[in-house]
């Protein structure tokens, strides 16, 4: 499966998923809901920062008569995709083990296809298993639930660690010398880019490095961290 189609399966799969619980069959209503609020095409980056207020607004005009618990519910499915019916998912536990011979990474983006963001404030944190025979996206963990600031205590840096405590490298833009510490420390290798990268090209460094390893990542790929 390709970056992009990966992409274009998880937009659908949230607004899928929403039109289930505003019971909205066919989707057509909150799809144009959804036009009017954030605009074609549909991205992660809109879904993410989608606010409640406008989208109850247009849910109600196209049609839609939810109660409010279901309306903030569906809100939060769409632009957080963590928190339905008073439960958080967690996408580590859910998300399928690496194979051996392969690498997991977690790329920090506040921008669709960009590493571009702070440990502390990105949006996102786009997951990848790469191997040499190929690149597999493994899914997008939002951080909308975990709070922002590049300001980073103990309880915040930790909370983040767990959201990409299964993967091995952790590309960013930027991160604190005690965050970066803390990752270490949780047997995550931190990599800091001095400007924003685009992700796939990373991703291609990053397979071409596998034909010869550092001690870490050939430990790594037998199945250490």
């Amino acid at each position: 499966m390709s970056i992009e189609t990966d992409l274009a399966l998880r937009i659908a799969l949230r607004i899928g998923k929403v039109a289930q619980m505003l019971h909205c069959s066919p989707p057509q209503p909150l799809v144009e809901a959804l036009q009017a609020c954030v605009g074609f095409p549909f991205t992660e980056e809109k879904l993410d920062n989608l606010k409640l207020e406008p989208f109850a607004v247009q849910v109600r005009r196209h049609g839609m008569t939810p109660n409010q618990d279901l309306l903030i519910k569906a809100w939060k499915q769409l632009c957080q995709n963590v928190a339905v019916d008073g439960m958080s998912l967690d996408p580590v536990t859910s998300t399928p083990a690496k194979e051996q011979g392969s690498i997991r990474i977690a790329l920090a983006s506040n921008t669709q296809g960009q590493v571009d963001g702070h440990f502390g404030s990105c949006l996102r944190f786009e997951i990848f298993d790469v191997a040499q025979s190929g690149i597999t996206p493994r899914g997008c963990r939002g951080t909308q639930h975990l709070g922002k600031g590049k300001s980073m205590d103990a309880e915040k840096t930790n909370r983040r660690i767990a959201l990409v405590r299964d993967c091995d490298i952790l590309a960013v833009q930027s991160i604190g010398g005690p965050p970066a510490a803390r990752v270490i420390n949780s047997g995550i290798m931190p990599l800091k880019l001095p400007v924003p990268r685009a992700l796939n090209e990373l991703l291609a460094e990053l397979r071409q490095r596998l034909d010869h390893p550092p001690p870490w990542m050939a430990l790594s790929m037998r199945g250490g961290h």
